[in-house]
């Protein structure tokens, strides 16, 4: 009995933290689809309220489209580009962290054979 229950205990306070970053990839993922669908309609209905206004055909709302979605892809790549540099830090912080007090040796010193105080190799 107490088998089930710790397991169903697992199930309601399990690891959420080892599922949290598969839900926020998911999350970024439809952020950036809505801002780039949101900067292609927000354009192209500037360009349909234009040609409303001035009485032209639906010319200002295909520009208003192709600009609105070069501006969408310009924006994605600018959240893509900031997310990359800001894991790249993560990571190195990371590393640093893990080699604190290690002490740094030059790539010379590790190909050097180790010797004893007497001039042996030391395995």
């Amino acid at each position: 009995m107490a088998e089930r229950r710790s397991s169903a205990s697992r199930l309601t306070t399990g690891d959420d933290d080892a599922r949290e970053p598969r839900h926020v990839d998911r999350d970024d993922g439809w952020t950036l689809a809505a801002e780039l669908l949101t900067a292609t309609f927000f354009w192209g209905g500037v360009g349909w309220l234009l040609d409303r206004w001035l009485g032209t055909g639906p010319v200002l709302m295909a520009i208003g489209f192709v600009i609105g979605n070069g501006l969408g892809i310009y924006l994605l790549w600018i959240r893509s580009q900031d997310r990359f540099v800001k894991e790249q830090q993560e990571l190195l912080a990371h590393r640093g962290a893990r080699t604190r007090g290690v002490p740094a040796t030059s790539a010379a010193e590790d190909r050097a054979p180790r010797t004893g105080g007497d001039g042996d190799d030391v395995a």
